[in-house]
């Protein structure tokens, strides 16, 4: 027959088994001896045996007392341990955080975050997913990643939430007669070859609307799929571009010069993206506070990043 023992009561045995006494026990668990009496005996009620010999000297163990007692230390342990393991998952010490983002938010926003989280926080585990355009959103609403980093998105089951705004800045050579001044109008591509980024991106909508406003035709000498070739490009001479300011922060190098566009100036939001019906974990929402103080950073530190 099997006998229904609360966690109260194995907590019970365990403590007289190692304090050894009813009076110094009931002490130690914040009750009456006569309590103590009567919950020990209840549980040997419930047993059908007796699980401690006592006299007026000594208590000591019976042989069902021997074998019930590691049991009931197991028991304990383990729910013990089951209770630190999910205060540490809600205070966000633990969990995994899947991330998707575009490649210049995950190469300038993460690394400096993610060495701080992990400082504090070391059990954390993060798995990073970057990729440009649609896939990003994407794959949040396919529950492949909690958030995505990334431009806004118009879905009815996704969230957006911006922490940080860019501008789009021109990329030149830093031996290039443009370099020599810190702000160029957007017409300055009407009379340069241009490398443009393909139509699946974010920036190439924002870059051709802009040229579109200044009237200049749109016919990129070279149009790339990954913002690194666009830059490798513009280092051979081949042209001149359009970048965000993360990227170029990515990118910063002595060949390179990154000045300022206006006529109109253009900035890219960047932001969350959640799924309206799923709920973040408490480690998801600490590294979403991490990245926001991490943009504030940059903004604080950069030309051309704002943090609202």
């Amino acid at each position: 027959m099997r006998m229904r023992l609360s966690l109260q009561h194995l907590d019970a045995i365990t403590r007289l088994a190692r304090i050894g006494s009813f009076r110094d026990t009931a002490v130690d668990m914040g009750m009456s001896q006569s309590g103590l009496s009567r919950t020990i005996q209840s549980i040997e009620n419930r047993l059908g045996v007796r699980l401690f010999d006592r006299d007026t000297h000594r208590l000591s163990l019976t042989p069902a007392g021997a074998v019930l007692l590691p049991l009931a230390r197991k028991v304990l342990g383990d729910y013990n341990e089951m209770l630190r393991t999910f205060d540490d998952f809600m205070v966000g010490d633990t969990g995994l955080v899947r991330m998707a983002a575009v490649p210049s938010a995950s190469a300038v926003l993460f690394p400096q975050m993610i060495a701080r989280f992990n400082e504090l926080r070391p059990t954390a585990r993060f798995e990073l997913h970057e990729d440009i355009g649609a896939p990003v959103p994407r794959a949040v609403k396919d529950g492949l990643v909690d958030i995505a980093i990334a431009p806004p998105v118009h879905d009815e089951d996704l969230n957006y939430r911006e922490f940080l705004k860019e501008e789009v800045v021109l990329i030149c050579r830093s031996d290039d007669p443009l370099a020599a001044q810190a702000e160029h109008e957007w017409s300055v591509f009407a009379s340069r070859p241009m490398i443009a980024l393909s139509n699946d991106s974010v920036l190439r909508g924002m870059t051709d609307e802009a040229l579109r406003k200044v009237g200049v035709a749109i016919n990129p000498t070279f149009i790339c799929k990954h913002p690194s070739t666009l830059v490798a490009f513009v280092e051979s001479g081949a042209g001149i571009a359009a970048l965000t300011r993360l990227a170029a922060t990515q990118f910063a190098s002595e060949r390179l010069a990154f000045r300022r566009l206006s006529g109109p100036v253009v900035q890219r939001s960047i932001g969350f993206i959640t799924h309206s019906r799923r709920t973040l974990s408490p480690v998801v929402r600490l590294v979403m506070k991490e990245l926001r103080t991490e943009a504030r950073r940059l903004a604080k530190a950069g030309d051309g990043l704002t943090a609202p």
